[in-house]
């Protein structure tokens, strides 16, 4: 089958998270059991088209705002038309799913909406209604609909006025053995955003510092840098900014507990991360983030520092609560999160829409 994976980010791209990273392990599972993918990337800063290993910049986005929407489509429609593919994959963030013609069977994967991601940027707020149009626009458009999570299906069902037709949880290796942290630091993986909560996760730091004054806090992400200057000096923080695969792999030995104390998360794909490197995990309780975490962690009550503190303190002063949890969290890896299952589910839903594509669209 030929599959053309459209996504918004992707390593190598610019910046790249959550969406880029499962666009690149999809493409990878695909690509071995012998499928054609071909990955086409719409960034904010330019084109690229490849396979999963290997794209390149094939144009820059030097276009006004007013006439980026019609240029990206027009691109995107001479590239389908080019790599004539059985099926399309794309996500609703971004919302480039507008652009696809309907003739093409088309697989819609949920992640968080623009509409769970407040931003303090005026211009963005400005923009908010339209993006979120060019979302519900793609939704429509799908012929099968795939949340990552029970809770982002029903969180999205009234926002979209569709319900998902499958629920596939994303995947990650399963190492053939967790190893133990070493170390007695915290981790902190991800944007610097509001439903991050890492504004919760700077005002717990000072009660979890007292109780262990010689664990450091590591912050991995985008801005960390910019975040540091506008600090009060806080003791026990190191400020990293973006890593590369490598060196995150590297710091990971000296971190105990990861954190992940977003607001809102439609999956929790840090925290998988974290099994898989053996750590032990404390998550806020919202939405897809206690499903993904199930009895493997601890949860705190979002906007809570105090309840943070309390959780990341507890594992920190229990290692044998933090082994317990490690050996849970690799075996729901293993069990859930499988690479395997995730790639026939979705081949199995790709098979769907190419049926679908031949009659109307679902309601």
């Amino acid at each position: 089958m030929r599959v053309a994976l459209i996504t918004p980010e992707y390593p190598g791209c610019g910046l790249s998270f959550g969406v880029g990273s499962y666009v690149q392990r999809l493409a990878q599972e695909l690509a071995r059991a012998g499928h054609g993918v071909c990955v086409v990337v719409v960034a904010q800063d330019g084109c690229w088209l490849g396979h999963s290993d290997h794209v390149h910049r094939v144009n820059a986005l030097r276009i006004p705002g007013v006439l980026r929407a019609w240029w990206t489509r027009r691109w995107l429609l001479q590239t389908l038309d080019d790599l004539a593919p059985d099926v399309v994959e794309i996500p609703n963030w971004g919302g480039l799913g507008a652009f696809v013609p309907r003739h093409w069977p088309l697989v819609v994967r949920l992640s968080t909406s623009i509409d769970h991601q407040r931003s303090r940027d005026r211009l963005r707020r400005h923009l908010h209604p339209f993006h979120l149009r060019f979302e519900r626009a793609t939704v429509r458009r799908a012929h099968v609909l795939i949340a990552n999570s029970q809770a982002i299906a029903a969180i999205s069902a009234p926002l979209y006025g569709r319900m998902a037709d499958r629920i596939i949880p994303h995947a990650f290796p399963s190492p053939a053995s967790c190893g133990r942290p070493s170390g007695q630091d915290v981790l902190f993986v991800g944007r610097l955003e509001h439903r991050k909560g890492i504004d919760v996760l700077l005002r717990a730091w000072p009660a979890i510092h007292r109780c262990f004054p010689g664990s450091t806090l590591h912050l991995v992400g985008d801005d960390h840098h910019r975040l540091a200057t506008r600090l009060p000096v806080l003791a026990g923080i190191r400020f990293h900014g973006m890593l590369t695969d490598a060196e995150l792999a590297g710091l990971r030995p000296r971190c105990a507990v990861q954190v992940v104390p977003s607001r809102f998360e439609s999956f929790g794909l840090t925290v998988v991360e974290a099994f898989a490197a053996g750590q032990a995990v404390v998550a806020g309780a919202c939405a897809g983030l206690s499903e993904t975490i199930g009895p493997a962690g601890l949860t705190h009550a979002v906007e809570v520092p105090a309840a943070l503190a309390a959780a990341v303190i507890r594992l920190l002063g229990d290692a044998d609560l933090r082994s317990e949890l490690c050996a849970l969290g690799a075996l729901r890896l293993r069990e859930r999160f499988s690479l395997a299952a995730w790639r026939a589910a979705t081949m199995e839903a790709y098979d769907v829409a190419r049926v679908r594509a031949r009659g109307p669209i679902p309601r």
